[in-house]
């Protein structure tokens, strides 16, 4: 099956109004619902996994850092979220460069967004996500599904340029709403959608994504999960992981290479957003 690079603009998104791909459009081995897109994500409820994510008491850290490369260092990893909760989804887990983010759904063609991404200054990124170690049965008991990208620029203006391109794109597109949020970052989006259900069941499926940037940073994060469990908050909690990572209050630990996989060479929709289990 084909790889898709960008959690917000595949054609099944866009035809249903979901945060992300659909599983009808997904690849066979990643997560998946019923009329609606998959990936990752652990074994308890959200109210649990939000609990254990290390909140800061601190006042709002404004900082706008330059960051080192690799891009993959401030991704969440499995020790971030209870190992025994998630399994990551190895061939939705994918090294990021202008060319391959350039030949997603994010632009016209292949070659202006390779382009434009190099203009941007992009340094590259990652792409992940994590099932519930239980898949559906979990989630219909709250578990949830993660999917993130991770884009890293060499320049502040060059990662709000990127910022602003892909939230354009998500409000020109009308798929999913904005919903309110704590900030994460120095400035960020929430956004959430109902689309379709859970796989073998009849309860209604949930996406809530958040895109923050802080300082040469981007970030993408999404949960999906059984809607009468998911609360915005989770994803805002673990978007806080990651940045908590960028200023340095975390270790920034670079992830163990699970294998090689290669973007496809066509222009596709998303992989992180839409794998099934």
């Amino acid at each position: 099956m084909t790889r898709r690079l960008t959690l917000a603009l595949s054609a099944c998104v866009l035809a249903l109004a979901a945060l992300a791909s659909i599983a009808a459009c997904g690849d066979d081995d990643a997560g998946s619902t019923n009329g609606g897109p998959a990936t990752g994500t652990a074994q308890t409820s959200p109210s649990a996994a939000s609990a254990t994510v290390p909140a800061s008491s601190a006042p709002a850290n404004t900082s706008e850092p330059v960051l080192a490369a690799p891009a993959s260092q401030y991704a969440i990893l499995l020790t971030d979220v209870g190992t025994s909760a998630f399994i990551t989804n190895i061939p939705a887990t994918v090294e990021l460069d202008a060319a391959s983010y350039g030949a997603t759904e994010l632009f016209a063609s292949a070659a202006e967004g390779e382009a434009q991404m190099k203009a941007w200054g992009y340094q590259g990124g990652y792409e992940t996500a994590m099932w519930p170690e239980g898949r559906e049965a979990a989630m219909l008991n709250g578990a949830f599904i993660i999917n993130m990208e991770v884009h890293l620029f060499a320049s502040i203006e060059g990662a709000n340029s990127f910022y602003d391109y892909w939230l354009s794109k998500i409000q020109s597109a009308g798929v999913g709403q904005p919903t309110a949020a704590a900030i994460v970052g120095n400035e960020s989006k929430a956004f959430k959608a109902v689309s379709g259900t859970i796989r073998n069941s009849k309860i209604a499926q949930a996406y809530h994504q958040i895109v923050f940037r802080r300082g040469s940073l981007v970030v993408v994060l999404q949960t999906i999960g059984a809607e009468p469990f998911m609360k915005v908050d989770t994803v805002v909690s673990l978007a806080g992981l990651v940045d908590r990572k960028a200023l340095g209050e975390l270790p920034a630990v670079i992830p163990t290479p699970t294998s090689n996989f290669t973007p496809a060479s066509q222009r596709s929709p998303s992989p992180a957003a839409t794998a099934r289990p």
